[in-house]
């Protein structure tokens, strides 16, 4: 089993906690994001946690409040076909503690006299849009 299984699973139990507790699966959500002094499970301290900046900027920007509100809209209106908006931070974990040696990357940048660049990295396209 992976990380994208795992992150489903977890998913599921979030939204389950939201049914439960009567609360949006987005304020469940928001509610677990790490905050700055929070340790992650590998045990690094965050000490500028911009989580919840970027959650509210990302809500905010996405107008989910009118997505949601078209999404219950469209499903009253269609019997069989049926849509749905959901906002999910995701923290992969790359860490490699203790293992530290592992934790490093690189990058080749060049930049020719026409202006062009040429970004040449180590990356591993997953379906994250690296390319």
């Amino acid at each position: 089993v992976g990380a994208p299984q795992i992150c489903v699973a977890i998913e599921s139990i979030m939204t389950d906690i939201a049914t439960c507790c009567s609360l949006s699966s987005e304020e469940v959500r928001k509610t677990n994001l790490y905050m700055s002094g929070d340790e992650t499970v590998y045990s690094q301290p965050l000490e500028d946690g911009n989580l919840l900046r970027c959650w509210t900027e990302v809500v905010e920007r996405a107008g989910l409040e009118e997505l949601k509100s078209n999404v219950v809209r469209f499903n009253k209106e269609n019997r069989w076909k049926k849509r749905g908006v959901a906002v999910i931070p995701t923290k992969y974990p790359i860490a490699f503690n203790p293992a530290t040696f592992l934790n490093q990357a690189g990058a080749l940048v060049l930049v020719y006299l026409d202006g062009s660049v040429l970004l040449t990295h180590g990356g591993t396209e997953m379906g994250q849009g690296l390319h």
